[in-house]
């Protein structure tokens, strides 16, 4: 299971989560090597947007699942089964915007960017 942001976190304590496994394996060619290049030819602005936005898109998946009945409608009436595949569903999205966050944040450290 992936760490929670925690209660009332920003998204700059997501940071501390990163690890650079994603990272590396992108910038050696492997899984995320596509993205790898794409945000290697963004301008340093929209690099900068992109990690915000990943971990924007973190941060709301977080609070989906510590509040789903605050993003779907009836869902104490809905099955165990189904709020089950949607949590298993936002934390797989968690996970993959990680991955592309770590990607992102090691192409902007590459360029010595400060990025919050």
């Amino acid at each position: 299971m992936l760490p929670n942001v925690p209660d009332g976190g920003t998204m700059n304590s997501l940071d501390g989560e990163l690890d650079k496994v994603s990272y590396k394996t992108a910038s050696e060619g492997g899984r995320n090597y596509g993205l790898y290049k794409r945000l290697s030819e963004q301008t340093d602005n929209q690099l900068l947007r992109s990690i915000r936005s990943y971990k924007a898109s973190v941060v709301e998946h977080q609070r989906k699942i510590d509040s789903p009945a605050d993003y779907l409608e009836n869902w104490e009436s809905r099955s165990e089964a189904y709020k089950a595949g949607i949590v298993k569903k936002w934390e797989k999205d968690i996970q993959r915007n990680k991955e592309q966050l770590e990607v992102a944040v090691g192409v902007s450290d590459e360029r010595g960017l400060y990025h919050e």
